[in-house]
């Protein structure tokens, strides 16, 4: 059960027989006896939700630390000590324009120039521009230098490759 529900499930418990001895105090002996029973009777709470609302609060700090490593869960790459975003659209990985020209030390290019090519488009939802494979190829060949040759070479063995391998393992999961 989920430590949220079981929080819930104990609060209201403990706070109906706080209640419940409260009232009993009330009908035995009046006002006096009321407060006895309540004073008596609210440490229930605390001994019920002590355990829920710790580990609740335990799981809260854990998610909320995970959320800055939310938006590169499984898409960290890196080349040449640079981190290169990688989206998979269209059934086809997509490789940050910048992020790639920062990795192999070219002067950054505008957008507009980049977006004459066919194999370099946005990334939907972003104004970020990106490669596929193909396109990566092309603009590596034409900007010379190691780092640019080595970079198709580790999209290949580093990104595409494991990615394809993936893929394979769902489709052949999912047959009849």
């Amino acid at each position: 059960m989920p430590n949220g529900v079981l929080l819930l499930i104990r609060l209201v418990l403990s706070i109906s027989a706080v209640a419940a001895f409260t009232w009993f105090g009330w009908k035995v002996g009046g006002k006096g006896w009321a407060l006895i029973g309540l004073v008596f009777s609210c440490p229930l709470v605390g001994v019920a939700v002590a355990r829920p609302l710790v580990e609740l609060t335990h799981q809260g700090f854990g998610w909320l630390a995970d959320q800055s490593w939310e938006q590169w869960q499984g898409r960290y790459y890196a080349y040449n000590n640079v981190q290169v975003r990688v989206y998979e659209h269209r059934g086809d990985l997509w490789f940050a324009a910048r992020d790639v020209m920062k990795a192999i030390r070219v002067d950054r290019l505008p957008d507009e120039l980049l977006a004459r090519s066919q194999d370099c488009a946005p990334i939907p939802g972003t104004r970020m521009m990106a490669f596929n494979l193909k396109g990566l190829e092309k603009f590596a060949g034409g900007h010379g230098g190691a780092a640019a040759g080595g970079i198709v070479l580790w999209a290949q063995r580093e990104v595409v490759g494991p990615w394809e391998k993936k893929r394979e393992r769902a489709s052949l999961g999912s047959g009849p």
